[in-house]
């Protein structure tokens, strides 16, 4: 890589707990490499080391984010939570994960992001 500065200005989000899980690009269908794979609807995740040249590329996707780590369910589990009152289970919503990135920052105890508000209203918290 050229410039070690490249990569400054794009922000790597808490994906989950485990920080093995390493490194993923999450992004919209426009984009694909050897890594990638189908999450839902428009949504895929990739995790090549090209993931990560082509973000300083025009061959970026149209929409993406980076996040560092990953959670894991064991078989059942989710369907388990589900039927628990204290989660809260919405449907997917592409816009949720892509939309309001950065758009906020807040201090203290308050959501960190758009996308954090934008789940609480559809479950009725806020």
């Amino acid at each position: 890589m050229e410039n070690e500065n490249e990569f400054d200005n794009y922000p790597v989000y808490l994906g989950g707990p485990n920080p093995e899980g390493g490194i993923y690009m999450i992004h919209t269908q426009d984009y694909s490499d050897k890594s990638t794979r189908h999450v839902y609807g428009d949504v895929y995740m990739s995790n090549s080391p090209d993931t990560f040249k082509n973000l300083v590329s025009e061959s970026k996707p149209r929409k993406w984010l980076v996040v560092h780590g990953e959670v894991f369910f064991n078989p059942g589990a989710i369907e388990l939570l589900k039927k628990d009152p204290e989660w809260k289970v919405i449907e997917h919503d592409e816009d949720m994960i892509f939309e309001g990135i950065g758009e906020e920052e807040w201090i203290g105890y308050r959501w960190s992001d758009v996308r954090w508000q934008r789940a609480a209203k559809k479950v009725g918290i806020l």
